[in-house]
């Protein structure tokens, strides 16, 4: 079974987001995402191959167990930081992009891409406060003084949501509770501020750079 956890490690190492992820090794950015949150778990070769080749390891390394029996991927990541937090954060919910956090969880763009940049490295206590009750961490875990667990590791839920799936031009007709139906359903383990989700069909690159084509 391919390990989402040590993809995770290895992103998260090397500073990369999913969106970043996908750019450097031309894999599209929903397998990227797919992959970071566990959804799947039996990718096809090529993609394996493709990751290896640009992190320098062997394919076996993305599973449970390599060819010898062993794994040599580091086992924890340990973040220090706020900047690192985030990251941290981003890569485990499968968020791509601040862009995607602010709309979700309210908190200002620039705000976090201040803290993703490394230039805010101690922000006000609104943004901390945003952050930790989105997450659901204290604060102390947010900053990086306290573990996110005691192995070092995050834990969020993987518990599946199934999110109706509409079409752009369904929105208004589905906050005025005037859709009939909808066009099917996605399972998703992201985390959302609010119960009342949907998730929408983008059948173009026209919303670039925000939401791509599928």
């Amino acid at each position: 079974m391919f390990s989402s956890h040590k993809l995770q490690l290895l992103a998260l190492n090397n500073g990369l987001n999913a969106e970043q992820l996908s750019v450097k090794t031309n894999i599209n950015i929903s397998t990227i995402v797919r992959l970071l949150n566990g959804t799947t778990t039996n990718p096809q070769p090529e993609t394996v191959n493709s990751l290896a080749k640009y992190f320098g390891v062997s394919p076996a390394e993305f599973y449970e167990l390599g060819q010898d029996g062993k794994s040599s991927v580091i086992s924890t990541f340990q973040p220090r930081n706020i900047k690192e937090v985030l990251e941290y954060l981003l890569i485990k919910t499968g968020i791509l992009n601040t862009s995607m956090l602010h709309k979700l969880s309210g908190i200002p763009k620039s705000n976090l891409d201040r803290i993703i940049a490394g230039v805010t490295t101690k922000p006000n206590i609104a943004t901390l406060t945003q952050l930790a009750k989105f997450f659901n961490l204290s604060i102390a875990q947010i900053t990086g003084l306290a573990s996110i667990d005691e192995n070092g590791t995050m834990t969020i839920s993987q518990q599946a949501n199934k999110l109706p799936l509409i079409t752009i031009d369904a929105v208004s007709r589905w906050y005025n509770n005037t859709l009939e139906t909808n066009i099917g359903y996605v399972n998703t383990t992201r985390l959302f501020p609010v119960n009342q989700a949907f998730a929408v069909l983008v059948e173009s690159n026209n919303l670039k750079p925000d939401f791509q084509h599928g």
